[in-house]
């Protein structure tokens, strides 16, 4: 790898990696760094490649995460926000799925009933992933042409961008599953 860097742009590459340079003290520094790691930019990532095309500027990139914003916010092209967001987008796959199924079988809402649990899971883990966005997910400015790492500004591009639709889809079923519930629970005392 150092061979072929030297033959690309013929400067030399630090191969040690940042967090080894800054988390070097304490207690648990393995888990430390293998939790920081997890945050921070991944050269492997679809996006990085996209983004930082180059071994200097990815190292730069990661270097300002991690000098300038160690409080903790994760970066948008971090290894957790990959499986986060694959993990995010099965979920609603299957929360639909079950939404199709549950609204054509014409499956009443109870709290035993297998569908209306994993939509209430699906429910928690799509506001989970609201409040992560919100405050401890930075975002990629194509304008400035950098990652936006500082909280403030994390919270008011989101709360101007995609926080309302977001909370209304995650808190849309809850309404939805309260009032089915008042609709059974009138059936029940009725009938």
């Amino acid at each position: 790898m150092m061979e072929e860097h030297l033959t690309e742009c013929g400067l030399p590459a630090c191969e040690e990696p940042i967090i080894n340079q800054t988390i070097d003290s304490g207690i648990f520094i393995f888990f430390r760094r293998k939790v920081k790691a997890w945050t921070m930019l991944c050269p492997t990532h679809p996006q990085s490649l996209v983004y930082y095309k180059s071994y200097a500027e990815r190292r730069k990139e990661m270097t300002r995460h991690i000098v300038k914003y160690n409080n903790f916010i994760m970066h948008p092209f971090s290894l957790f926000m990959m499986y986060w967001e694959y993990f995010i987008s099965i979920l609603e796959i299957v929360s639909m799925f079950i939404f199709c199924v549950s609204n054509a079988y014409s499956w009443t809402v109870m709290t035993d009933n297998g569908p209306f649990l994993v939509r209430r899971y699906v429910d928690i883990l799509t506001t989970v992933d609201v409040i992560l966005r919100l405050f401890f997910v930075g975002y990629y400015d194509s304008k400035m042409n950098k990652s936006v790492l500082r909280r403030s500004t994390i919270i008011k591009h989101y709360a101007f961008t995609l926080f309302i639709p977001d909370i209304l889809s995650s808190v849309n079923s809850h309404f939805y599953a309260l009032y089915e519930l008042e609709i059974v629970e009138e059936d029940e005392t009725n009938g």
